[in-house]
């Protein structure tokens, strides 16, 4: 098993650090909402009453054995089995995702993780394709700033994690480090001629 530390880089913080051999994680260290979480509870009770009933269909005794009997039986058991594995999957998925930087691949990768500990991996973005780290309030109603990643030359931003401005200035620090520190470059919007949206905010380009 590897060695694993867990860093908070402050008291409080909203994120924390977990290194790994290969690299290192940023977690969010919010918990699951309570609307989510009666939610997958729900929806895992659901689940296992529809498993249920396509089990009954086949055990119970039945009132006629013809043939067009089996059919919907076979029909409805099909359909309570598979709107099962659907609620299932939805009651055992992670609701948080993380972000994975990997020293050895070169790359940076959003993972969610389920209840029962398997990753899914969302995105993958190779450190060469991302070129700058900023940090940006996203919501001028809170106080909490996003760490973003700037990829493909500034044509796209992704959202790390949110939290207190001190603790992000010193995790882009530490971002820079793996992935090369290099100018953050601006973003032109001169070639397009037209307006663009970026942070919920419209930007007119200047092109004549």
């Amino acid at each position: 098993m590897n060695n694993k530390t867990a860093e908070k880089i402050q008291q409080g913080a909203q994120f924390i650090i977990e290194d790994e051999d290969w690299g290192f994680i940023i977690r969010g260290t919010s918990k699951s909402s309570l609307r989510t979480t009666i939610a997958q509870v729900s929806a895992w009770i659901t689940a296992t009453l529809l498993f249920l009933a396509a089990l009954g269909l086949w055990i119970a005794p039945a009132i006629s054995a013809g043939q067009d009997i089996v059919y919907i039986k076979a029909g409805a058991s099909i359909f309570f089995v598979t709107i099962g594995i659907l609620l299932l999957s939805y009651s055992v998925r992670g609701t948080k995702s993380e972000f994975h930087f990997d020293d050895v691949r070169h790359e940076a990768r959003e993972v969610i993780v389920n209840r029962s500990g398997a990753p899914t991996e969302l995105t993958c973005y190779d450190f060469q394709d991302l070129d700058g780290v900023t940090i940006r309030r996203l919501n001028k109603d809170k106080k909490a700033e996003t760490l973003l990643l700037s990829y493909k030359n500034g044509m796209h931003f992704v959202p790390v994690i949110s939290g207190d401005s001190q603790d992000l200035i010193e995790l882009k620090k530490r971002v820079l480090m793996h992935l090369g520190e290099r100018e953050t470059p601006k973003v032109s919007l001169k070639s397009t001629g037209q307006t663009k949206k970026l942070f919920g905010e419209k930007i007119m380009s200047n092109a004549a």
